[in-house]
C-alpha cells in the first residue's frame, strides 16, 4: 500500500490565497450539491448530474434501479485542484484551508462594516406633534 503524499503547507497557503472565496468554502466545507439533470438508463438505473451551488463543480452519478450509487465522477473547474504533483491536502493542510477561509470571512465582515460606517446618516425626521382639539 502506498503512502499518501501530503501537500506542503506553504504551498497549500499560497494555493488558498489564490482561490475565489466560494471555491475556498467548497474546499473547506465541502460542496453544496443541488440537482441539475437526471435520466433513466438501460436496466432501470439512473444517470444524474449534481451541480455545486457555490462553485462550477459538477458531480456525475450512476445509480442502480434501487438508488444505490454505482459510481461518482467529478468535473472540477480549471484551478480548483492543487497543481498536479504537489500532493494531497490532508490533515494540517485542511487546517490551512480553514484558517484562510475564516480570515477571508473576517476581512469581508470588516469591509462591510467599514462601508456601513462610511455611508452618511439619513437626516432625522422631524418629531411628530400631537394635534390638539381633534
Amino acid at each position: 500500500m502506498s503512502k499518501i503524499h501530503a501537500a506542503d503547507l506553504d504551498r497549500v497557503a499560497t494555493y488558498a490565497a489564490e482561490l475565489p472565496n466560494a471555491w475556498l468554502l467548497c474546499r473547506e466545507l465541502g460542496h453544496n450539491w443541488g440537482p441539475h439533470s437526471a435520466r433513466v438508463i438501460d436496466g432501470g438505473g439512473f444517470d444524474r448530474v449534481l451541480r455545486c451551488r457555490r462553485c462550477p463543480t459538477r458531480r456525475h452519478q450512476v445509480l442502480d434501479a434501487y438508488g444505490r450509487i454505482v459510481s461518482n465522477t467529478y468535473d472540477y473547474p480549471e484551478g480548483y485542484q492543487m497543481p498536479a504533483g504537489q500532493g494531497r491536502i490532508t490533515g494540517d493542510g485542511r487546517g490551512v484551508l480553514r484558517v484562510a477561509s475564516i480570515r477571508h470571512d473576517i476581512a469581508a465582515a470588516d469591509e462591510r462594516a467599514a462601508k456601513r460606517r462610511a455611508v452618511p446618516a439619513k437626516p432625522a425626521r422631524p418629531a411628530r406633534t400631537a394635534r390638539s382639539g381633534r
